[in-house]
């Protein structure tokens, strides 16, 4: 989601489910799930907008866009996502669930806050507030 008032991307993203709701409650099969990835899509053209799919999503990743009426899913960008090549921290990658360890993702973290801390120093010790 974009919020170009504040500056900021904020990535709206469908993960995959242990049970995928919201492809089980949709009355016209427009959310399908792929067997390999377990990602979810959903095919606008058979989409009838009965927003069962918004209820049923466990994450709130599936939103109502009130001014287009159609519903908004996460598609992954084709396989490219751009929130992952914009992410400053490399913190959101993608790929098979396998590949990243929490040794990497916390790693990752402790890097981010450290250059946090490093550049609240930076701004205490220059007088910025």
């Amino acid at each position: 989601m974009r919020y170009d008032d504040l500056g900021l991307d904020i990535p709206n993203v469908c993960g995959p489910c242990e049970t995928a709701p919201c492809v089980d409650i949709c009355p016209v099969y427009a959310m399908r799930r792929d067997p390999v990835t377990k990602m979810t899509y959903l095919d606008e053209e058979k989409c009838i907008l009965c927003k069962s799919c918004v209820g049923a999503c466990v994450n709130g990743v599936i939103l109502l866009d009130t001014f287009r009426m159609r519903i908004i899913k996460c598609d992954h960008c084709g396989g490219d996502p751009e929130c992952a090549k914009a992410c400053p921290t490399n913190a959101i990658t993608y790929g098979p669930t396998t590949s990243l360890s929490s040794v990497d993702r916390h790693g990752k973290i402790i890097g981010y806050l450290k250059e946090i801390e490093r550049t609240d120093v930076a701004q205490e010790t220059s007088g910025a507030e």
